[in-house]
């Protein structure tokens, strides 16, 4: 039956396009479709739909909303950043206030800190500024609330690139302004600490130490680009943040968290996702019962999570169509690998015509 098809392709004017001709050959050809058509639609929104139905199968308890553009991902990726230079003061409290740590697992990240124009991003950061609120206040007797009273909120590093708070609301709700005032009082905290112990530990001050050097690192002229270049083409491989050097796995760590914090996927997120769902029988049964035939479309644009939900919809039965051209690929800068797609699904399916 017509239903039973999944036809994916890139774009919403593609995907109504497909529906069209679709209906037209149906109706030229009168076939006997029985009022059904097939389903046709993009990567990401039948990924979504996969995720809004299924998410708490993996853990979610509220099906994320989605970070759809490119201002979006900067935004996100600006408030990140900031992360990483809260993460980078926190490491320096907890130096200045000697607090022990595992040396088999967190020295470098302990030496890392208290470096100046290192970035660092840790886990489980809220707790750990909550033990540094409270060993201030047995040591010294004032409370946060005290010392954000009396702070000036001094500027925070890197700031120059982070967009007014106003403008974030705007784009991306109360929780993005809420994790701005945390990291306010965060470094009225720092600043604090460091007046009364920074020079006897000999640490770098952040505040005066100007702001990390993510061109050397990423390239370009546009900082915020450059890395989001590089996040985009990560993602789209499903790569992990231990993959690479500390310095860009910190970036990755922290705009992934980021996303996390705020119950956010973007577009390779999702695809993600639907492969882990995908790993799930049920979901699998459930999708194939459904779905027995698919029919992509400009399979030369896919990336490795595109073709790994290929794979799993169609291993072991092999009720697949492939169009592309290898002329017509645009996506390489998004991960996509035109000429190991085709021979890739010759040696996944190897009765293909």
């Amino acid at each position: 039956m017509p239903a039973s098809i999944l036809v994916i392709t890139f774009t919403n004017k593609a995907a109504s396009e497909l529906k069209e001709r679709i209906a037209q050959y149906i109706e030229i050809s009168k076939l006997d479709n029985k009022g059904q058509m097939p389903f046709a639609s993009t990567f990401h929104s039948w990924c979504y739909g996969l995720v809004m139905r299924n998410h708490k199968k993996i853990g979610l308890q509220q099906c994320p909303m989605i970070a759809a553009t490119e201002t979006e991902h900067q935004a996100l990726l600006r408030i990140a950043l900031q992360r990483i230079d809260d993460c980078r003061m926190l490491v320096q409290c907890e130096t200045m206030l000697d607090v022990p740590h595992d040396p088999a697992s967190t020295h470098a990240e302990f030496r890392r800190g208290n470096e100046s124009n290192t970035p660092v991003f840790v886990d489980g950061a809220d707790k750990r500024w909550a033990a540094v609120a409270a060993l201030t206040k047995e040591r010294f007797g004032i409370s946060v609330e005290q010392i954000v009273a009396q702070s000036a909120d001094p500027p925070l590093a890197g700031a120059a690139d982070a967009k007014p708070a106003a403008a974030r609301k705007k784009k991306l709700g109360a929780q993005t302004q809420t994790a701005a005032d945390e990291m306010s009082i965060t470094r009225a905290v720092h600043h604090y600490l460091y007046g009364k112990l920074g020079k006897k530990h000999k640490l770098a001050d952040l505040e005066k130490s100007g702001d990390i050097d993510y061109i050397q690192t990423f390239g370009g002229k546009d900082a915020i680009g450059s890395i989001m270049a590089f996040i985009y083409r990560a993602k789209s491989r499903g790569d992990q943040p231990e993959q690479y050097p500390q310095f860009q796995g910190s970036v990755l760590k922290a705009y992934n968290a980021t996303l996390e914090r705020f119950n956010l996927l973007d577009f390779d997120d999702m695809l993600k996702i639907a492969n882990d769902l995908l790993d799930v029988p049920e979901v699998l049964t459930s999708v194939r019962a459904e779905f027995r035939y698919l029919l992509v479309d400009e399979f030369q644009d896919l990336n490795q999570l595109q073709m790994s939900l290929v794979l799993k919809l169609q291993q072991g039965v092999g009720r697949v169509t492939a169009v592309g051209d290898e002329r017509q690929s645009i996506y390489a800068f998004r991960g996509a690998t035109c000429e190991h797609n085709f021979q890739t699904f010759l040696d996944w399916f190897v009765d293909a015509k």
